[in-house]
């Protein structure tokens, strides 16, 4: 689908996208303080080969359950992630595992950053392991690793991330999810760099459009625009403000926010009129939903 003008798209969109995960609250200072000691210990290795081998050696020890910095670090991520724990990056499948978006392979001076983690699934976190990309320095060429300008076990060249990060970048500022194929799709009018940022995060490395993922983004579609109905529903027959409330609450905690939040932009671009009409009759009957 063509945005004809995605800058005022971007300017409207909300801050709790899929793929954007928030940067509040943070871990208490005490673990916060003990992440900065475990990083201590690997930044005082001599090179790069053995900082990698020991921030994946206290990775390992330290990431398990009964582990009083990392249960504070998982709580933490829970309290970030969608419906019932969602994984950052598919928002379908549990997230259950501590992922460095930056991974410790590469960027052992970041294993233990608390702003290096979110909580994704396992059919995500595995395809991506170590994958990375850089926008070489100097001459903005896409290198990934295992290129000859960056052998396997050296540091990455200089240069700037093309894997997006989900607690930096705001990903729906590169890609919209297109409500009829339910599929990513680029924004409109992107310069080439963000392109080529959009096709390696959503396509190559993450594969955000997996069938399973256009399935359960079209039933979360559906189960939003029922719920939406119940609201109306229940608010304009009188039902008792609890359950009013709880159907709210029940939209708020749903899975799969980025489909609720595109049906709020499609309407608010007088599209969700073409794609489907039923739908938008209920969201000019209740204009407080774009809150929720």
């Amino acid at each position: 689908m063509h945005i004809s003008n995605p800058c005022s798209l971007r300017a409207a969109r909300l801050n709790d996208h899929m793929l954007q995960v928030p940067s509040l609250p943070t871990p208490p200072a005490s673990c916060l303080n003990a992440l900065d000691k475990l990083q201590a210990e690997v930044d005082a290795c001599s090179d790069f080969a053995s900082r990698v081998v020991e921030a994946k050696k206290l990775f390992k020890s330290n990431n398990r359950r009964g582990n009083a910095t990392f249960d504070e670090v998982k709580s933490t991520l829970r309290s970030h992630a969608q419906g019932a724990q969602r994984c950052a990056y598919c928002e379908d499948s549990v997230g259950d595992e501590v992922e460095h978006m930056r991974p410790k392979d590469h960027f052992p001076e970041e294993c233990f950053k608390w702003d290096n983690y979110v909580f994704a699934c396992g059919p995500c976190n595995s395809p991506k392991g170590n994958r990375f990309a850089v926008f070489e320095q100097g001459t903005d060429e896409l290198i990934r690793y295992g290129d000859p300008k960056w052998p396997k076990g050296s540091p990455p060249p200089p240069g700037d991330d093309v894997l997006l990060n989900v607690r930096h970048d705001d990903p729906l500022a590169f890609a919209m999810l297109d409500l009829r194929t339910f599929r990513f799709v680029a924004m409109g009018d992107i310069d080439q760099r963000s392109i080529e940022r959009y096709r390696y995060t959503f396509i190559e490395v993450l594969n955000l459009s997996r069938e399973l993922l256009l399935s359960a983004r079209r039933t979360a579609y559906h189960d939003y625009k029922a719920l939406l109905g119940d609201y109306i529903a229940l608010r304009d027959g009188g039902a008792p403000h609890e359950e009013v409330v709880r159907t709210v609450e029940a939209i708020k905690r749903k899975g799969h926010r980025t489909v609720w939040e595109e049906m709020k932009r499609y309407h608010r671009f007088e599209w969700l009129r073409k794609v489907d009409g039923f739908a938008a009759e209920r969201f000019d009957r209740a204009p407080e939903c774009f809150s929720w």
